[in-house]
């Protein structure tokens, strides 16, 4: 199906690729149809996984991450995170084609320089739960590990749309990470071509 898409060409061959490309997921993944097309409770449709070691101290590690709303400075996927209240964000993504993505989320763990995690509400747009650990190592560096599990709008179909769109989850928080080692290991970086300080996302 995704051939004679492509080879038909159009309207009609790009959505015979799509679904050609949805049935491959559906049978590479053995994923629910639910969690597919994005109507499962289960904010699990994708997981992401990533370890970061950084050559600073788990206390400014730590600090880091806990200041969500310095996140988009340095973030090049987000819009906006603007607190609620100490619990609740609210958070703005880039989405394909440029239309933002929304949702809330709520801190569900907060234990200072040992993990932060959290869950988006029920009603938001993008169903997603995550978790980021820190460990202190022998030379006085930290050792990241970050778990990360979403649901698109649309489900499989949805982050399939956003990846041909140029929107990859896993690459976006590759080069986040970047920054944020860079950030952290000589307190500079560089963001769609504006140059973050680390004084800059401390305040």
């Amino acid at each position: 199906m995704v051939a004679y898409g492509r080879g038909r060409g159009g309207l009609l061959g790009s959505l015979l690729s799509l679904a050609g490309t949805g049935l491959a997921f559906r049978a590479v993944t053995n994923l629910d149809v639910g969690r597919m097309i994005g109507v499962s409770d289960a904010p699990d449709a994708f997981r992401i996984a990533k370890d970061l070691q950084v050559n600073a101290p788990v206390e400014e590690v730590y600090a880091l991450w806990s200041n969500f709303e310095n996140f988009p400075k340095f973030m090049s996927h987000l819009i906006e995170v603007r607190k609620i209240n100490d619990e609740i964000s609210h958070w703005v993504a880039k989405g394909p084609a440029g239309v933002p993505v929304e949702w809330d989320a709520q801190t569900t763990e907060n234990v200072p320089n040992e993990v932060i995690a959290w869950e988006s509400l029920p009603e938001s747009a993008i169903r997603t739960r995550g978790r980021v650990r820190f460990r202190s190592i022998p030379d006085g560096g930290t050792h990241i590990t970050i778990q990360l599990m979403y649901t698109p709008p649309a489900g499989v179909v949805g982050h399939t749309v956003a990846t041909l769109l140029g929107v990859d989850p896993k690459q976006a928080m590759d080069e986040d990470m970047a920054r944020v080692k860079s950030l952290l290991e000589i307190g500079k970086t560089t963001s769609e071509g504006k140059h973050i300080r680390k004084e800059d996302v401390e305040r």
